[in-house]
Parts: C-alpha cells; structure tokens; sequence
C-alpha cells in the first residue's frame, strides 16, 4: 500500500510545486506591470509609451516587454520589438549602479515628424526605417570609484554594428557634473566597428553636397600620413592611409581598435595630432 501512495504523493507534490510557481509567476506580472504603469504615468504628456505584454521570468531574474510603442509631445516616434531588463539595480531606481537590457528591433521611421529638416539627408541613406538592436551592460562601484561597461553594442540593420566595452576609473558623478574630470582614467577601451551602408552611404552623400569639406579632411589625412611617416610610426601610417584610401573611395570598412595601457585625462589634453592619439591605441583598420 505505501508502495503505491509514493508515485501518488509525488505527483500532488509536483502539482503542487507548479501550481506554487505559476502563482508566484502571476503575481510577479501583476506587480511589475503595476510599478511600470506608475512610473509612466509620472511621465504625464510629455511621452506615451505602451506596450502589448509584459512577463516576468522568476528563474533567469529578468523582465521583457513586448510590442513597445513611443511617442513624443513633439511628433516623433518609434516602436520597440522587445525590450529585455535581465539585471538592474533595484536600490537605486534614479541612477541604477549596475544595469544589462536588450532592445530588439528599435525602429524609427525615416519620416518628416522624426527627422524635420534632416530627413532629406537621411533619406540618402536609403532606408524607410532606422531598425537598431542595442545591448548595454554596465556596473559601477562608488567605493572603489570604478565604471565598467562590459557591452555596448549596437548593430543597425543593413548599415553596420558597432561593439565596444571599457574601464573608467576616479569615476565619480559629483565631479564630472562639474567638469572635473583631471583624474579621470581610461583603464581599458576596445571598440570594434563593421560599416555595410551607413557611413559608406555618408559619405557618397556628402560628395555631392559638400566636396569642400571632404577635400579638406582628405588634406589633412594626407598631412598626417606624412607626420606619422615621419616618426616612422608604422602603424600609425597604416591605419591612416587605410582611412585616407576609404574617404577616397567608399567601400567595405570594419576597425578594430584597443587601449595599449591605462590612459589619463591629464595624459589625452597635450594631444593636437591624429597620428599622436592613434599611437596610444592598437589599430587594425580593412
């Protein structure tokens, strides 16, 4: 008899474990949505943002909302695929210390009420919709007065992505709200760059329109493909001849960029010369 009450007893256990968790699950929706719906509403009129569904996931820690529409007081707007918080500082709403979200399918439409008198130019890009995906991942320790920001990518449909993560440290908010950023340092930096259309788009644009002005960047490539020949500084030379030959002739980009040692605001101020601040950095530009 006891034999038999055991599969019983394990399935009501499971049953009831389950019915636990999806209770929780509920519960844990309905407060969210509760607290999101009270932030937005202290937005008043200045922006509408609403969205289809929101799921709270108890296992992983994180919160996605779904089918996310903005608009603004002035006309512009935008639309939002997913938005995924998987980490966030609870303690301090205001200014979080540390923060990791997704933003799949930011779209913003190429039209008059987003862009007014710079939709011509972006127009030239030929595309209806600027679609962004966009992941942030951050944290900051006050005592030991240390930003990390491990991801910032952004990725533009049919235009190009962009990756970079870095170290600041004497990091303190009080201090740059008032511009003193002379113990500011870079401890690390990395930042990679692949271009399809966007800036390969700009810059054909700009060719009709504003030849003058590329022809003076184009000057002052030339310049400082010089100066850094000069120093023999070979990479230095590589990586500006290799800009120097895109501006003259747009076509595949993609640059890699990295931090060869911790770097002091005190440090970057004295620099006036590209080919200076490029040596600072290892460079791999196709």
């Amino acid at each position: 008899m006891k034999k038999r009450l055991l599969p019983i007893l394990g399935v009501v256990l499971l049953v009831l474990l389950g019915g636990g968790y999806y209770a929780a699950q509920l519960a844990a929706d309905r407060l969210v949505d509760e607290k999101l719906q009270a932030t937005l509403a202290r937005l008043g009129n200045s922006t509408s943002v609403q969205y289809r569904d929101l799921h709270v996931n108890l296992l992983r820690q994180s919160v996605t909302l779904s089918d996310v529409a903005i608009r603004l007081k002035d006309g512009r707007h935008g639309s939002i695929g997913a938005v995924v918080v998987k980490n966030f500082d609870r303690k301090h709403m205001k200014a979080p210390h540390f923060l990791a979200l997704e933003l799949e399918d930011l779209t913003i439409p190429v039209d008059e009420q987003n862009f007014r008198a710079e939709l011509p130019a972006v127009q030239e890009l030929g595309l209806q919709a600027l679609v962004v995906d966009v992941a942030v991942d951050y944290r900051y320790d006050p005592d030991a007065r240390r930003l990390t920001v491990s991801e910032f990518d952004v990725d533009i449909a049919e235009g190009g992505s962009f990756r970079m993560a870095f170290a600041l440290e004497n990091f303190v908010v009080e201090q740059l709200r008032q511009q003193q950023v002379d113990d500011l340092a870079l401890a690390s930096f990395s930042m990679q760059y692949k271009d399809k259309t966007l800036l390969r788009g700009v810059l054909l644009a700009a060719g009709e329109e504003e030849k003058e002005l590329l022809r003076f960047v184009e000057d002052w490539l030339k310049e400082e493909v010089a100066l850094a020949k000069q120093k023999q500084d070979a990479t230095a030379t590589a990586s500006l001849q290799a800009l120097l030959a895109y501006m003259q002739k747009p076509a595949d980009f993609s640059m890699e960029l990295a931090l060869k040692q911790p770097l002091t605001m005190a440090k970057i101020n004295p620099i006036k010369k590209i080919s200076e601040l490029l040596g600072l950095f290892t460079i791999n530009i196709r």
